[in-house]
């Protein structure tokens, strides 16, 4: 199974926008949701789709 940035923020309890924050500007987002996404990272597996990464 692919794990999404939406399954991640199902999970941490957050929108899509505060994970990929989490993930691409660590300053923007608070050291408490920053280990939530990170701890959830590494549960799941999950790996950044570069292709989609690149559209932005």
């Amino acid at each position: 199974m692919v794990v999404t940035l939406q399954d991640l923020a199902e999970i941490v309890g957050v929108t899509k926008v505060t994970v990929s924050r989490a993930l691409n500007s660590t300053e923007q987002v608070s050291p408490e949701i920053l280990r939530w996404v990170q701890a959830a990272v590494r549960a799941t597996g999950y790996v950044p789709n570069l292709v989609a990464g690149s559209l932005t």
